[in-house]
């Protein structure tokens, strides 16, 4: 059964005093208004069936049940008594053509003249003839289909240069080597600094045999070596699985099976992380960034960056494969954020949760500065 209402498809607000009407009057064209005038119907009765017909196309409600139990509208006039709770109350004066609204709280100016517009296309077609079919009845005009179907979804942009995240790094490194790209409250890399020692962590893991494509854990808080990590496993040709030391044992020994991890990057403070005796330990501290140059393994778009595992809420916790490509359309020549060599943003979420992907690769795929919150409390579920 369909529980939606007309406040819950249109703009409405709560700030203008429950008490406080507001009124509207539009205009109904001449021609609109003497086909109705022609109608065997009274004002009321094709406002009232116009009402309905909005709502019911509106929010999916049954014709019948929106003309008799609306809560957002009731109309006046031709001996019909409105309803005194409904949030608006509509008249339709003949011969005059004219539409007159009182409304109030939540619904706005806005909202009323949305379902106006759509009332006057409705009262139109019905002035076309007394043999019109209001089911065939379209509420919306062309420009408003056209801007719907066509404008809000021409979602159409241009690709990046880049096939991936790396590769992406590697321009903003060649173009402010010394611009500070991770800072926390111990330590600071700029983008040579950080490209090094990524591709310490890189030569590193090859050497252990790490193949391209191959899931490689990181076991560490937020930190700038956390960053060097994550983004020294890519240049690796591989992709990263973040694991929380505060879940269970089990829960990581199952992830790590399930995900076909060899290899875990520990800190410090994880080195005691109980892993799985199969898992060969690398300690990010060991590795220092050497003179010589080994070029970053080169992959696809389509290839796997990351893998983050869901709650197991409704059952096993399930892998969540997100490739290259999916990191620099969120990041990369967006229109939704303004983000470049200025941004400075804060890196805050547990590399297990989404969010860290927008603090780590948004600022560093731009040219920007990420910066580690030391807290190391996650943050609230909901």
């Amino acid at each position: 059964m369909n529980t939606l209402t007309l406040l819950d498809v249109l703009p409405c607000r709560a700030d203008i005093g429950a008490g406080q009407s507001q009124r509207l009057a539009l205009d109904v064209d001449l021609p609109t208004a003497a086909g109705l005038l022609a109608r065997d119907e009274t004002p009321s009765a094709m406002l009232q069936a116009a009402l309905a017909l909005v709502e019911t196309r509106l929010t999916g409600t049954d014709a019948d049940a929106a003309a008799c139990d609306s809560t957002a509208w009731t109309v006046a006039g031709d001996q019909i008594a409105p309803t005194a709770s409904a949030l608006s109350t509509w008249h339709l004066l003949l011969p005059a053509g004219r539409l007159e609204v009182e409304f109030h709280a939540p619904l706005t100016e806005q909202a009323i003249r949305i379902m106006a517009a759509c009332v006057q296309r409705v009262l139109a077609a019905m002035a076309s003839g007394d043999a019109v079919d209001l089911d065939a009845i379209d509420i919306l005009d062309p420009a408003e289909r056209q801007r719907m179907l066509v404008d809000w979804n021409d979602t159409a942009a241009k690709s990046t240069p880049f096939e991936s995240v790396h590769a992406c790094f590697a321009a903003m490194r060649d173009a402010t080597p010394d611009a500070l790209a991770v800072v926390d409250a111990t330590s600071t890399l700029t983008y040579a600094e950080l490209d090094a020692h990524a591709a310490a962590l890189a030569r590193q893991l090859r050497s252990d045999g790490v193949a391209s494509g191959e899931i490689v854990a990181v076991a560490m808080d937020r930190s700038v070596d956390a960053v060097v990590a994550v983004l020294g496993v890519l240049k690796a040709g591989a992709a990263y699985l973040p694991l929380d030391a505060t879940h269970p044992a089990d829960r990581l020994a199952y992830m790590l099976e399930d995900a076909g991890v060899r290899v875990a990057i520990v800190d410090q403070a994880r080195a005691g992380l109980a892993l799985p005796d199969s898992i060969k330990r690398v300690a990010i501290r060991d590795l220092a960034p050497g003179d010589e140059t080994t070029a970053d393994v080169a992959v696809a778009g389509d290839s796997l960056a990351y893998v983050m595992y869901t709650s197991g809420s409704t059952g096993m916790p399930k892998g969540v494969e997100i490739p290259h490509r999916g990191i620099l359309r969120l990041v990369v020549g967006i229109d939704y954020a303004d983000l470049g060599p200025d941004t400075r943003m804060l890196h805050c979420a547990p590399l297990g949760f989404d969010a860290s992907t927008l603090e780590i690769w948004g600022p560093l795929l731009n040219g920007g500065r990420v910066v580690v919150h030391d807290d190391t409390a996650s943050p609230p579920s909901g």
